[in-house]
């Protein structure tokens, strides 16, 4: 699916990312010297939000544009899976409660609602010192399985209750003078300015693998 807008890329690839930098003000691109894991970073980040949450065409968001249309050369159960995705996948910051190296699980709880998921994250698991603090990624439940289904995965070593209820990706009292922008922005892009963003509020304490 990722494939498919791809290679489509001059359909959307310049108006997505002109609403992506005003909305996040990314510093890989405000940065007298960017680093390569800032480009990098910015250019998944972007990629995600446009595949599974900006709005391109009459049946939705890419992902679903991608379903509502015919691929003959996928098969029924990937599209059926891609279905499932689309149908449940979510994106927030979650505090890690559990993990289990055998099976590669964490328990995770939302944040937002506390509610707990067992989430299929071999990386997340592995990575040791990710364990106290909250992270933030996509996820979906697909054949029954809460699985991670995005590319960007922000770790911030603080929990959860030490930032509440103002943390990252909150509405801040700065941002008063914004509500426009945040009509068009949900928890993801909020997030992203807080912690990647040039003048982001929640930058130093972020982290990624």
């Amino acid at each position: 699916m990722a494939l498919w807008w791809a290679l489509r890329k001059f359909q959307w690839l310049d108006t997505v990312a002109q609403e992506f930098v005003a909305i996040v003000r990314p510093a890989a691109v405000f940065a007298a010297r960017p680093t390569a894991r800032d480009i990098e970073l910015m250019n998944a980040a972007m990629t995600e939000w446009f595949l599974f949450e900006r709005r391109f065409g009459p049946a939705g968001t890419p992902l679903e544009e991608y379903l509502a249309r015919s691929h003959r050369d996928v098969g029924e159960e990937t599209l059926a899976r891609l279905e499932q995705v689309a149908a449940t996948q979510l994106f927030s910051r979650f505090s890690i409660r559990d993990k289990d190296r055998a099976t590669g699980v964490a328990v995770l709880e939302d944040t937002a609602d506390a509610r707990r998921y067992d989430v299929l994250d071999p990386h997340l698991v592995g990575v040791g010192h990710w364990r106290e603090g909250v992270i933030a990624e996509r996820i979906a439940c697909v054949d029954g399985v809460w699985q991670m289904v995005g590319t960007v995965r922000l770790y911030d070593y603080a929990p959860a209750a030490a930032t509440a209820p103002d943390g990252p990706g909150a509405v801040h009292p700065e941002d008063a003078d914004l509500a426009d922008l945040w009509e068009r922005a949900g928890p993801f892009l909020r997030l992203l300015r807080d912690t990647i963003g040039q003048d982001g509020r929640y930058r130093a304490s972020a982290r990624r693998l």
